[in-house]
C-alpha cells in the first residue's frame, strides 16, 4: 500500500507536468527515463520496509529513494518551465508548479537528513512534507517583499 500511494502521487504529478509539454528533446527524454528508473526501484526499498521495518539502513534507503524520485521530477519541471520550445503555447507550466516541486524536494532533503542522523525518527521524517504549504506561503511573502523594495 505504501509503495502504491507514493508511486500514485508521483505519477499524478508527472501527468500534470506533461499536460504542458508539446515537444521533447534528448535531455527531457533522459531525465524522464531516469525518473522512471526511480519509480521502478521504489518497490525494492518498500519491500525492505515490509521485511526489516525500522532497520536504520532500510529507513534511510526508503526516504532516499523517495527523495531521488522527487529530485529528478523537480529537474524535469524546471527544464520544462525554462524551455518555451517544450511548453504548450497556450498552457505553459506555472511558476507555482516549479516552486511546489522545489519546496517538496528541499523538505525531503531535510527528511533524509533527519532519518540518517537521528535514530528513531525513521519514516516519520516524511511528515515534514506537511510543511510544504506554510513554506510556500512564507516564500511567496518573502518574494513579494523583496521585489517591492
Amino acid at each position: 500500500m505504501l509503495s502504491f500511494a507514493v508511486i500514485a502521487r508521483f505519477w499524478m504529478l508527472h501527468h500534470r507536468i506533461f499536460e504542458h509539454v508539446k515537444a521533447y528533446n534528448s535531455t527531457l527524454m533522459w531525465l524522464n527515463t531516469l525518473w522512471l528508473f526511480t519509480i521502478v526501484f521504489l518497490p525494492f526499498p518498500t519491500g525492505l520496509v515490509g521485511s526489516y521495518g525500522t532497520d536504520h539502513f532500510t529507513e534511510v534507503l526508503y526516504v532516499g529513494s523517495v527523495l531521488a524520485s522527487s529530485l529528478v521530477q523537480t529537474i524535469l519541471i524546471v527544464l520544462v518551465y525554462r524551455s518555451d520550445d517544450l511548453q504548450v503555447d497556450d498552457n505553459p507550466l506555472q511558476a507555482t508548479n516549479t516552486a511546489n516541486a522545489v519546496v517538496s524536494s528541499a523538505l525531503l532533503v531535510v527528511a533524509l537528513l533527519l532519518t540518517a542522523l537521528i535514530r528513531g525518527v525513521g519514516y516519520y521524517s516524511i511528515l515534514v512534507l506537511f510543511l510544504s504549504r506554510p513554506t510556500l506561503m512564507v516564500w511567496g511573502r518573502f518574494r513579494r517583499g523583496s521585489s517591492s523594495g
